[in-house]
């Protein structure tokens, strides 16, 4: 789970970016199972929520993978804004939870 800064003025940006940078990288990892994106409005908060196969999965992509993805994610929002900023969407809180269980549809 990732909460990322997010002012409203820079919302649809955001949203953009993630979808023009973010998600082609993570579908082309083999463990990636999907996320799901929410925007708090009165925090001004982007929720990130991604599934990974396992976690060990996830740890053994390493940062010099993920900061090429997180630099083509920044010029994009700074191309989108007219902005120049280092870091126009800081990453605010990070946290790893293990789905212990699911509930499935059941065959019938």
């Amino acid at each position: 789970m990732l909460r990322l800064a997010v002012p409203v003025a820079l919302r649809d940006a955001w949203l953009s970016a993630e979808a023009e940078v973010w998600k082609p990288w993570l579908e082309q990892q083999p463990a990636y199972l999907g996320r799901d994106l929410y925007w708090d409005s009165q925090q001004e908060e982007g929720h990130v929520f991604i599934r990974w196969r396992s976690r060990q999965e996830w740890q053994a992509i390493s940062e010099a993978e993920v900061a090429p993805v997180q630099a083509r994610f920044v010029a994009a929002i700074n191309q989108a804004t007219g902005g120049n900023d280092e870091d126009p969407i800081p990453l605010t809180f990070a946290s790893q939870g293990l789905l212990l269980a699911r509930d499935l549809p059941r065959d019938a």
